[in-house]
This record gives C-alpha cells, sequence and structure tokens, in this order.
C-alpha cells in the first residue's frame, strides 16, 4: 500500500494529475477501511491478515468503483487503449 501511495504522489506531484492520485489514495482508503491489510499493517489490531494479491485486488476493485470500470490501461486485449501501444512496455 505504501508503493501505491507514492505512485499517487508521483501522479500528483510529477505529473501534476490531480484527479488521478486522488483516486488512487481513495481506493487505497476504501481497502483498508474494508479490512484488507497485509501483516505488517494489521498486527496487533485485530484485523484479518489478507496477501498482497488480496490487498491488491481490493485496491483495484475501489479504484474501477471510483473510475468507473473499463479495461486495465495495460490489458494487451484493448490494445487502442493499452499504455503497451504508447511505448510502456511489450510490442
Amino acid at each position: 500500500m505504501g508503493t501505491m501511495l507514492s505512485a499517487a504522489m508521483m501522479l500528483r506531484h510529477s505529473l501534476e494529475l490531480e484527479t488521478e492520485a486522488a483516486a488512487m489514495e481513495g481506493a487505497v482508503a476504501a481497502a483498508l477501511a474494508r479490512g484488507y491489510m497485509t501483516p505488517d499493517l494489521g498486527a496487533g489490531s485485530g484485523a484479518a491478515n489478507s496477501t498482497t494479491g488480496q490487498v491488491g485486488d481490493a485496491v483495484l476493485g475501489a479504484l474501477e468503483e471510483t473510475l468507473g470500470g473499463g479495461p486495465h490501461p495495460l490489458d494487451p486485449s484493448d490494445r487502442e487503449g493499452s499504455l503497451l501501444t504508447l511505448g510502456f512496455g511489450g510490442k
């Protein structure tokens, strides 16, 4: 979650994407509010421990709820709108 919040800071401060940064921060907050925590965050609080994958899925789900869903920007099946076609990995 710390890396996700760092990415939100990058969106805000380096790329000047305030809306996207706020959406990322909100998605992390929503996942935490729903009880998704890795052991390092939930230790001693009585929260059930989640795997990194479960936390990532919870954040992604909250982000999709906020942004209205649609294909993931790295989804190779959406070749027109994919970051892969913009030169950010893949061919």
